[in-house]
């Protein structure tokens, strides 16, 4: 019976060890701050591969609305552009003008993020119009802003069952930038505040991408651990 037990208690610790939660964390900063794939050490990655591991979800006024959202990277335009290369059959002059638009729309002069949100009964956030975004990074915040055409853009409109009712849910997703480039080589948070937001509810929510990173001090590199490193929530297999 003490063999059984502690045969379980290790399977449980690896799983825990081993969690999707923490592998997808040590591969924060070399897909946020590496140039390209092969820099980041993940050259196989495809651009779903790298969004599912950036992306950050969670809800607020008491699950009526789900956010998400990933920043655009060199990482994750590399791989689109490599995707599109093979899928269009550009040659390497076509393929270079496509890496040079992405770099100019979300790289240069600017940092992006994707944004989607899935909100359920109040038609006051079904517009990108009822949302604001700002990034938090070093302590200061930027405001994010979609292109004026996003903002009227028309959302995804469905039906959700809830009880004895069926409530309208509107879904949309777009890119908003800051008006500066910043390298989010350190832990940045994405403020996340819809235009209402019923009673009791708070205002607004954080997405946090929290990971190991390095600073330069006194000219040296030096390893500064994640804010919640402690924390290694069990996740199951």
């Amino acid at each position: 019976m003490k063999s059984l037990l502690l045969v379980l208690l290790v399977l449980l610790t690896s799983c825990a060890f081993f969690s999707p939660y923490q592998s997808h964390q040590e591969k924060f900063y070399p897909l946020i701050t590496a140039d390209n794939l092969k820099d980041s050490g993940y050259e196989s990655f495809n651009s779903e591969d790298v969004k599912s591991i950036l992306t950050k979800e969670t809800s607020l006024a008491g699950g009526t609305y789900i956010v998400s959202a990933f920043p655009v990277t060199k990482t994750y335009l590399n791989a689109l552009t490599n995707e599109l290369t093979k899928e269009r059959s550009l040659n390497k002059s076509q393929a270079s003008k496509l890496k040079k638009k992405y770099y100019n729309n979300y790289i240069k002069n600017k940092t992006c993020i994707q944004f989607s949100y899935v909100a359920t009964r109040y038609n006051k956030v079904k517009y990108l119009s009822g949302w604001d975004l700002e990034l938090d990074y070093q302590k200061v915040s930027r405001k994010l802003t979609f292109k004026k055409s996003d903002l009227t853009k028309e959302p995804i409109n469905n039906k959700k069952r809830i009880g004895n009712d069926i409530l309208d849910q509107w879904s949309n997703t777009a890119i908003a930038c800051t008006k500066s480039y910043e390298p989010l080589k350190e832990e940045f948070h994405v403020k996340v505040t819809p235009r209402f937001v019923p009673f009791p509810f708070d205002s607004n929510t954080t997405l946090k991408w929290e990971f190991d990173h390095v600073k330069i001090v006194d000219g040296k590199e030096v390893k500064v651990e994640s804010s919640n490193s402690s924390y290694q929530p069990y996740r199951g297999w």
